[in-house]
């Protein structure tokens, strides 16, 4: 069965060679997410997380939530592998799939096409799998004649459809996300929205990195409040954003 299991997780780095940082330190620490500690040797100490556990389980959609520096998509980002925790597990039953920078990978001088591939490739598409979906991902992007031409002539917006097209192609069971983006005029947003409610259906978990209380509100039945690296909340939305909000 689909679970995302986090246990005990902590993350602490080091910052090297930070010039007269011990006085800047200690001014700025009450404004930053991460805590500040062992600064020495011209070396910085700081804890992202600190003691996060929690369990998700199969069709539970889940939002992440707290201030800048909180240690949201950090802790996102251990959960799809990107980051190894400093102690601390992450079990995972299924396949994992991201939506974090969704044109990562993407190519300038590559045509259209050729990044359909490269942009499905990076996600963990085979080669034949992106071929089987190659017109329907032309199809949705919308690019017409400019599918073949080199990505440096796209347009903002263009590029973000195309990379959409690819990166909500492929599902998984257990989809991260970090926000949620715009893609484009009024008419594809709505397109590209209920492309995404479909593509996050046929997913077991969710879960959603964001600022706004009102988009996990509408899209999650369980939030998780992270406060300078520390989980201090998790229940139902209504609960922890009520909660955040007056806190």
């Amino acid at each position: 069965m689909t679970h995302l299991i986090a246990n005990d997780i902590d993350l602490n780095y080091r910052i090297y060679g930070p010039a007269a940082l011990s006085l800047r330190a200690q001014i700025l620490r009450p404004a930053l997410g991460a805590e500040i500690h062992g600064v020495e040797h011209s070396i910085v100490q700081t804890t992202a997380l600190k003691d996060v556990s929690f369990s998700i389980n199969n069709g539970e959609r889940v939002g992440l939530i707290g201030a800048n520096g909180a240690g949201k998509s950090t802790l996102l980002r251990i959960l799809a592998g990107v980051y190894p925790p400093s102690s601390g597990t992450v079990d995972t039953e299924g396949k994992v799939r991201t939506l974090f920078d969704i044109t990562q990978g993407m190519d300038d001088e590559a045509t259209g096409i050729e990044n359909v591939y490269i942009r499905g490739l990076v996600i963990g598409a085979t080669k034949a799998e992106v071929a089987d979906r190659l017109d329907e991902i032309i199809a949705f992007s919308e690019l017409d004649e400019y599918i073949n031409m080199p990505l440096r002539t796209y347009s903002s917006g263009m590029r973000l459809r195309l990379a959409f097209a690819v990166s909500t192609c492929f599902g998984g069971d257990i989809i991260l996300m970090d926000e949620v983006f715009g893609v484009g005029d009024q008419k594809f947003y709505e397109k590209a929205q209920k492309r995404l409610h479909d593509f996050l259906g046929t997913s077991g978990i969710v879960v959603l990195c964001t600022h706004s209380p009102e988009l996990v509100l509408s899209m999650c039945t369980r939030a998780l409040w992270l406060d300078h690296g520390t989980l201090v909340a998790d229940g139902p939305c209504e609960e922890v954003i009520k909660k955040y909000l007056s806190s």
